[in-house]
């Protein structure tokens, strides 16, 4: 298990900005001033890639499965020890804010 920063910050998609790989709400929850957040164990591989994601702290019913789904589309670099990559999960918090 890697400490959430050193995980996120091997990170090469762009969560925050590209639709592909946003979460985000749906119109029951997507209110004015409305912040949901989860909290996931996300593993990758040593190619980068998500290999299993496991809810720690369910957000909401509505958006799980959903942002499990997106978070297996992110793209990771390898993280290496002594030079080798190796396979790691680590903790993450996702947090998404509405859009109105």
């Amino acid at each position: 298990m890697l400490p959430p920063r050193i995980g996120a910050g091997q990170l090469i998609s762009d969560v925050l900005h590209d639709p592909r790989f946003t979460p985000t709400l749906p119109p029951q929850l997507n209110r004015a001033g409305m912040v949901v957040w989860g909290l996931y164990k996300i593993c990758v591989s040593v190619a980068g890639q998500v290999t299993d994601v496991k809810v720690v702290k369910p957000a909401d019913a509505l958006v799980d499965g959903s942002w499990v789904q997106k978070i297996k589309t992110w793209q990771y670099r390898p993280y290496s020890i002594n030079g080798r990559p190796v396979p790691y999960c680590y903790p993450m918090r996702l947090e998404v804010r509405s859009s109105n």
